[in-house]
């Protein structure tokens, strides 16, 4: 049984409060496994030193402790930001609400991404044709596994080295639509990234988030 549980808006913020309870209502449900394939805005980073983040990252972490004791593998993808989260140095996007509020700051090991740095969640990043994918985030002590996410950037110039996921057919909204990106790129920059075939419409994506949903059917074993 798929369960889909709310925790972004339709614009894709993912508040840390609505992570959070998204999480505990998986608790509640006693669900298996669940895929979080985002950070949870508006920081990528909640850093130790800043009594505010503190405070959040504390309430992600405690609803990831209620839902994991409850019987919940929690899946998330590492990142797209190629970082090493082994040894980070900087927060470039933070924070990402409101809209152009991101200043670039320095971030050490006592700042974490949520929820992939949350401990017992297994973090996953991404492979390419050649090994890591080129864009993935990374981190020896952070990720637990790596599985295929594509990678169309990483010198093939194929876009056959991405996943092929199915796609909305009421996804028409420019502003806030994967569709229209990406079959704008597909016109301009890399055929084959969309296809219709009898109505129906399929993408070729790349991402963390296609990696972790990649070892979601065996993460209830884990």
């Amino acid at each position: 049984t798929i369960v889909a549980i709310k925790a972004c808006t339709i614009v894709g913020y993912c508040f840390a409060d609505s992570v959070a309870a998204a999480l505990r209502y998986a608790g509640d449900l006693r669900l298996d496994v669940v895929n979080l394939s985002l950070f949870a805005d508006p920081y990528l980073f909640y850093c130790g030193n800043d009594a505010a983040q503190r405070a959040i990252y504390r309430d992600l972490r405690d609803a990831a402790k209620y839902a994991q004791k409850r019987g919940v593998v929690i899946v998330a993808a590492a990142g797209n930001e190629s970082i090493d989260l082994q040894h980070p140095e900087l927060d470039e996007v933070s924070p990402d609400w409101p809209p152009d509020a991101a200043e670039v700051r320095e971030v050490g090991n006592n700042c974490r991404v949520a929820p992939a740095e949350i401990p017992g969640v297994l973090a996953v990043s991404a492979t390419g044709p050649f090994g890591i994918a080129g864009y993935s985030t990374t981190g020896m002590s952070v990720v637990g596994v790596a599985a295929p996410g594509g990678d169309y950037f990483q010198g093939v110039d194929a876009v056959q080295t991405g996943v092929l996921a199915a796609a909305s057919s009421t996804d028409n909204d420019v502003d806030v639509g994967i569709w229209p990106f990406l079959d704008f790129l597909n016109d301009t920059a890399f055929p084959g990234l969309t296809v219709i075939d009898h109505g129906a419409r399929y993408v070729t994506l790349t991402g963390t988030s296609m990696a972790s949903m990649t070892v979601m059917p065996n993460s209830s074993d884990a």
